[in-house]
């Protein structure tokens, strides 16, 4: 018998990679998300396994997986095009390597986010305000 489990999975600022901190949740719903300062991101993770029970009959899980089940959702983020980085040049400094990558890795969209960090705009993600 395969269990499940709904969690929300927060990104953090990290220094060269983004941390993660998860919340069980019952359901996707973005109403649920309960952001901290540092969390600049969120999606919603299911967590699948089994459990087996060794020769004495102890119980363990097995068969761990994770699927992820949405887009993104960037906190107070803001979507850029390609043009629109260009012309933030002139205005806030040199984005050359984001122009760069966004043009070597085909993105249409990036978002800047809410700790001034770059990441790229896909399909399915969104931009979540607090309400």
């Amino acid at each position: 018998m395969r269990h499940e489990q709904l969690y929300i999975e927060y990104l953090i600022g990290g220094r060269f990679f983004p941390e993660y901190r998860s919340q069980k949740v019952d359901r996707i719903d973005p109403s649920l998300a309960d952001p901290v300062p540092g969390d600049y991101a969120f999606s919603f993770k299911r967590r699948s396994w089994r459990i087996a029970k060794t020769e004495n009959g102890e119980e363990f899980e097995v068969d761990t997986h994770w699927d992820t089940v949405s887009g993104m959702y960037y906190i107070d983020g803001v979507v850029h095009t390609l043009d629109e980085v260009k012309a933030l040049e002139a205005e806030t400094g040199d984005h050359s390597m984001l122009v760069s990558n966004m043009e070597g890795n085909d993105w249409d969209k990036v978002v800047c986010c809410n700790l001034g960090n770059w990441q790229p705009f896909e399909e399915g993600d969104q931009i979540w305000k607090k309400v």
